[in-house]
């Protein structure tokens, strides 16, 4: 068997064609929190699908906790929280939602423009 190290997977990687590439970038505005990541995710998954998704990664003791949010050491998404989901490339469209107490509620392009990398500042 050949000797394949992590960095030859990684650039000789090939997303499945059944998933659709996502930028989703998760914004604290009460502690200025910013967490980007690109996801290979199913081509059927809706964005409540993926909101739901984010939610139980980004919160302790759903018993599906992502990675990256144990390793950031911040607290569970909660009421206020912004996620953002960009489709497609640098260019490709973005869509922005805040955290309800019951659900997710669509931002307006203004409103989700309002998150910037340098800190966050959302207009509700």
């Amino acid at each position: 068997m050949p000797d394949l190290n992590i960095s030859d997977d990684l650039n000789n990687y090939t997303p499945d064609p059944a998933k659709k590439r996502l930028k989703i970038t998760i914004a604290y505005p009460d502690t200025g929190y910013i967490g980007h990541m690109v996801r290979y995710l199913d081509e059927k998954l809706t964005n409540n699908d993926i909101l739901e998704k984010i939610w139980c990664e980004w919160n302790r003791g759903s018993q599906q906790e992502s990675q990256r949010f144990l390793n950031a050491q911040i607290r569970s998404m909660m009421v206020g929280d912004v996620v953002s989901i960009q489709e497609g490339g640098i260019t490709g469209p973005s869509k922005h939602y805040v955290c309800e107490a019951c659900g997710w509620r669509k931002l307006s392009e203004t409103q989700g423009s309002a998150i910037h990398d340098d800190g966050v500042k959302v207009i509700l």
